[in-house]
């Protein structure tokens, strides 16, 4: 008797495992997306390697924000889920930083000192319409 309730309770644990363990969990509840490409410039060269961060405006916690990281031209093109797939459409406040090698170790600093990470002060406010989305240039001073 103690032999058939070892083996049910071992053939109930291993179905379990074998039930749950086979469902792939789901990361996140995808939302449309739009493509969206701008450019970075600073002292009027393009400001490469720049994180540009978009924040939506009147977000609950938890809100999607998208990045992307400028090429050498100053380009970006954002990212939500996966690598360049773009932003949901809606209201954004932009912050930009751009990191500097320091010289001591792996150190970075901003090159802006924070002047435009702040997204509760942000210098550039945009909007995504629901169709691929063109920025004008943000001007770095």
């Amino acid at each position: 008797m103690h032999t058939a309730r070892s083996v049910f309770w071992t053939v109930a644990f291993v179905t379990l495992v074998a039930i749950t363990g086979c469902e792939k969990p789901k990361r996140y509840t995808p939302v449309h997306l739009v493509p969206v490409r701008g450019k970075v410039f600073t002292d009027g060269n393009p400001a490469a390697g720049a994180t540009v961060r978009f924040h939506p405006r009147n977000a609950t916690p938890g809100a999607l924000t998208p990045v992307a990281k400028t090429g050498p031209d100053g380009s970006f093109e954002l990212t939500t889920y996966e690598n360049q797939d773009g932003a949901p459409p809606g209201e954004y406040d932009v912050t930009l930083r751009l990191d500097e090698p320091t010289g001591r170790d792996a150190e970075m600093v901003d090159r802006f000192r924070g002047r435009f990470a702040d997204p509760k002060k942000p210098a550039w406010q945009v909007r995504i319409e629901d169709r691929s989305t063109e920025l004008d240039p943000f001007i770095a001073k």
